[in-house]
């Protein structure tokens, strides 16, 4: 039993490694909500298509350069990991949650802008309740989505990840609503946040994780 434990302790610790210990992701998500904070702004210049078309493109962009890190970065330090089905399908459902999360943020923000979404309308509740409904829905499942991750990988900060993420999101949306705000300040702020936190994990990564010599590289 004892050994069962240790296995799956184990699986976990190479998983955190693999996935999270050198915050590559972090600095990833955290630079595409820096690029959406300025979603409003790039609007105006390029119209709504072009502007979802550029938005997605950044997004592309992201994901390649966070994946040319790992294999560039990562992969030399710490060799390919061969993990057990339970752990490739908790980091299969980290990805996944991600881009959820992502893509979700993407289209509610499109909609929001556009005044799309903006039901029901809840009586004996206050206005701005009604006004941001969906927003405060939404934030709480950020939250909530980060704070999973967080427990289940044993990785403390996705706590404060998710907090950032859900009350910048927020924020930014009540912004501009009643001050017609363009630059999604809060939001940035957020993604700033994540990213350094990210780019201070990966230093450490790095020091603690440093390029083997082309020996042993090689397996000499």
């Amino acid at each position: 039993m004892n050994q069962t434990l240790d296995i799956k302790n184990a699986e976990k610790q190479v998983l955190r490694l693999t996935s999270l210990e050198d915050g590559i992701w972090e600095i990833y998500l955290g630079s595409f909500f820096i690029v959406m904070s300025f979603y409003s702004i790039t609007r105006q210049i390029l119209g709504p298509l072009l502007n979802a078309i550029f938005i997605l493109g950044m997004l592309l962009l992201l994901v390649g350069l966070a994946w040319i890190a790992k294999n560039r970065i990562t992969q030399p330090r710490i060799g390919t990991v061969k993990l057990g089905t339970q752990s490739k399908k908790k980091i299969k459902a980290a990805h996944f949650i991600t881009w959820a999360l992502v893509l979700a943020t993407f289209a509610l923000v499109i909609l929001s802008a556009n005044a799309i979404i903006r039901e029901p309308t809840w009586e004996q509740l206050p206005q701005w309740f009604s006004d941001f409904d969906v927003d405060l829905i939404f934030a709480l499942i950020t939250i909530a989505i980060f704070c999973l991750i967080g427990y289940f990988t044993g990785v403390a900060r996705f706590y404060l990840y998710g907090v950032l993420l859900g009350v910048g999101n927020f924020a930014t949306t009540v912004l501009l609503v009643y001050q017609d705000l363009l630059f999604g300040w809060p939001i940035a702020l957020a993604g700033l946040t994540i990213a350094l936190m990210g780019a201070a994990v990966l230093l450490k990564f790095l020091q603690t994780h440093p390029q083997p010599s082309q020996e042993v590289a090689n397996g000499r």
